[in-house]
């Protein structure tokens, strides 16, 4: 019984990961509840996301005695190479011994090449406040075999400045303008899969998950004195909502837990990795 149910849960995880990346904001770990009742965990993660998102519902205006005409767009565009780096605190607690809840605490960026063809809107995103908040619930427990489900919900802030110049003005540079851009995001994953014990150390785990990511971006273009100019704003989504992952555990020492794994979605790839103590 207990090989079938390995053998099922090899199959479930090799169908999460080939069934479509995503932008996440913070790693996953294991699908099931890690810590005991009445028993704590704080861990150090990092989590990186590379992936291509859609914007959608263009809105332009003019601030100050620019003369530019505002207005909307029902168009969408490619946001290309989209890249999120992710340094978080996760503080656990086991409200049973089959239940935890957490939460996140640290910082994000953004990176944005370019959207559609317009590279002058990409963004090199500062590290920004991120946090979060999620909870595991292990609903089945074979000898070395366990079932869990998550629930997990992150936010972050990335913002960048830069300017627009002309190189070629007469042979000089000339600023033309000021950019400040503000990204605001967040992303909700739902994730269900086993986690298998190797040994006493080692664990394997993974599932598919549903992730959502809606966010906004806003860029104001400044003229050189400052009091003048236009904004650009759009949401931003993620093409594809359906992924997996599979991941690793492996306790360095007792009740030190140290984790990697891949996410994949449509429309990117993304990894994290974990070091965590459990008191």
């Amino acid at each position: 019984m207990e090989k079938k149910l390995f053998r099922s849960a090899v199959v479930f995880l090799f169908a999460a990961v080939t069934c479509s990346s995503a932008l996440a904001i913070a790693p996953l770990g294991p699908p099931t509840a890690g810590i005991e009742q009445g028993q704590k965990r704080i861990a150090f993660e990092y989590g990186y996301g590379k992936v291509d998102l859609e914007a959608s519902g263009f809105k332009t205006s003019a601030f100050g005695s620019a003369h530019i005409s505002g207005g909307s767009g029902s168009g969408t565009a490619t946001v290309s190479d989209v890249e999120s780096n992710a340094f978080l605190a996760n503080i656990g607690y086991g409200a049973t011994d089959n239940w935890e809840a957490y939460a996140l605490l640290g910082m994000a960026n953004v990176q944005i090449d370019k959207v559609g063809n317009a590279k002058e809107l990409g963004a090199d995103g500062d590290y920004g406040f991120g946090y979060g908040f999620g909870t595991k619930y292990t609903f089945r427990k074979e000898e070395s075999l366990s079932w869990g489900a998550m629930f997990q919900m992150a936010w972050s802030n990335s913002d960048d400045s830069g300017t627009l110049t002309d190189d070629d003005f007469f042979g000089a540079e000339v600023e033309l303008a000021k950019t400040d851009v503000e990204i605001d995001y967040y992303e909700i994953i739902i994730a269900v899969g086993p986690t298998y014990e190797m040994n006493e150390q080692l664990r394997i785990y993974g599932g598919p998950f549903f992730c959502m990511l809606d966010g906004e971006y806003d860029m104001k273009i400044s003229a050189p004195d400052g009091e003048s100019g236009m904004k650009i704003s759009f949401d931003l989504e993620e093409d594809s909502q359906f992924g997996g992952y599979v991941g690793a555990e492996y306790d360095l020492a007792e009740n030190a837990p140290l984790f990697a794994e891949l996410q994949f979605t449509g429309g990117g790839w993304g990894l994290g990795v974990g070091i965590g103590w459990k008191f």
